[in-house]
């Protein structure tokens, strides 16, 4: 697998033959292994020590506080959209009874122009 030339750097890092099968591919990149040669080494360490084959990518632990940042978020977020369907849908109706006419509405907000030009 060419762990000569990474000698170094895992001596560095603290690598050893209980710590090497731990690591993610991502992990080795990380400390400067050259991609495909970082999947090749995280699966052949984990092999020699039969253990089982890790997701494709790294599981990151999320905060429950972020999610709940998030979800907050998003509901606001859904709110601001359902306002905005909600005027655009009375603006949609004003248009549609023509009661004030297109040239003096702004082409992108349907709102009444202060100085239209025509």
């Amino acid at each position: 697998l060419g762990l000569q030339s990474y000698r170094r750097l895992f001596a560095v890092e603290m690598i050893d033959a209980e710590t090497l099968p731990l690591l993610f591919h991502e992990d080795l990149e990380e400390m400067g292994v050259v991609p495909a040669a970082a999947r090749a080494i995280a699966a052949a360490a984990r092999r020699l020590v039969g253990a089982p084959t890790p997701p494709t990518t790294k599981v990151v632990a999320v905060d429950s506080a972020q999610l709940d940042g998030a979800a907050v978020h998003q509901a606001r977020l859904e709110r601001e959209l359902d306002d905005h369907r909600e005027e655009l849908a009375a603006l949609r109706n004003v248009m549609s009874r023509r009661e004030i006419p297109a040239t003096f509405l702004c082409p992108i907000s349907c709102v009444v122009m202060k100085e239209p030009t025509l």
